[in-house]
């Protein structure tokens, strides 16, 4: 199969440290294993001049084709996959000419800035026939896949109620939620001055959420994510599935393990027994490289082998009832 076309845009020099583009993707992109299955064709930035100074800087071949609009890239008729991976605001004056172009999207989340938005994209993309992508790479995560095999061979039983991740249990028959700001304000930090605090600025969004459902298959869960340090000696985000046969927990010192996940351990425990087993995180191909190009990268593989069973498919925007009662 030959390498799947891509244009892609937000691969930045300044900011390096941060740049997600720097850090998640293009490590995968410029691997012997990104390359088997993707080539990068094309590059576009705020101007011409930005992408071909990033052409240069990140060591992309000559040949790769530099623009300074969406438009411009979407005119493109070799581009077959447009990544997306600049600021929120930007999401939708980047898709909307990809999509309407014809060509398949992959865009960090959320995909737009706003439900009218991300509507619009929803209904362009499904006239035009193409793939939208959503950049949520827990759902490819080895520990998120263990433990949906685990539960598929009966280890815990039936699942009676968990505390997360919609990858292992499917679609949610109903919820209620509540979310609320319990930090107002939000220091930001300048890398490029040692991590000094530069200004603190209000926040708007809810920083603390809670979430109480059932799926359709009767399972229940019972959600939590809040802001602030982590307790001492207790794990940033734990995650516990419960069975009528046994139990599976899942540690993270950090909260969000989706991007990096040094120190996660995943413990089974039968009914019967005492004591919890420790389960080992299998590894692939993808295992060797940074962190945060590794779940990035297991969505792109997902894309290139046409796998539909991960929720990254944006046609639904999860969380929209949600949003609308913030809102």
């Amino acid at each position: 199969m030959a390498p799947i076309k891509i244009g892609l845009v937000g691969l930045s020099t300044s900011s390096t440290a941060t740049n997600w583009a720097v850090r998640a993707h293009l490590p995968y992109l410029q691997s012997e294993h990104g390359k088997s299955l993707f080539e990068i064709i094309a590059l576009c930035n705020s101007s011409v001049e930005s992408a071909k100074q990033s052409v240069k800087h990140f060591g992309l071949a000559e040949s790769v084709r530099t623009y300074g609009s969406p438009e411009g890239l979407a005119a493109d008729p070799d581009v077959e996959l447009v990544v997306c991976v600049v600021g929120v605001k930007g999401h939708y004056e980047v898709c909307l000419p990809a999509v309407k172009a014809g060509k398949n999207v992959y865009t960090e989340l959320p995909f737009a800035s706003n439900m009218q938005q991300m509507q619009e994209l929803t209904d362009e993309a499904e006239k035009k026939g193409v793939r939208t992508i959503m950049g949520c790479q827990g759902q490819a995560h080895p520990a998120v896949h263990l433990i949906k095999k685990m539960i598929a061979e009966g280890k815990i039983g039936k699942p009676l109620n968990i505390n997360c991740v919609l990858e292992v249990f499917g679609k949610l028959e109903a919820f209620s939620s509540v979310m609320g700001i319990d930090h107002p304000t939000v220091e930001i930090m300048d890398p490029a001055q040692g991590g000094k605090i530069v200004e603190s600025v209000k926040k708007e969004c809810p920083d603390n959420i809670l979430l109480q459902g059932r799926f359709e298959s009767g399972t229940l869960i019972n959600y939590q994510m809040r802001a602030g340090k982590v307790f001492p000696g207790e794990p940033g985000c734990r995650w516990l599935i419960s069975g009528d046969k046994g139990d599976i927990q899942l540690a993270s010192p950090r909260g969000c393990f989706d991007i990096e996940h040094v120190g996660i351990g995943i413990k089974y425990r039968q009914a019967d027994q005492a004591e919890a087993e420790i389960v080992a995180l299998p590894e692939d191909e993808l295992s060797g490289l940074e962190q945060p190009a590794q779940n990035v990268g297991r969505l792109y593989d997902a894309y290139a082998k046409g796998k539909t069973d991960l929720r990254g498919d944006s046609s639904k925007p999860f969380g929209e009832p949600a949003a609308y009662r913030w809102e």
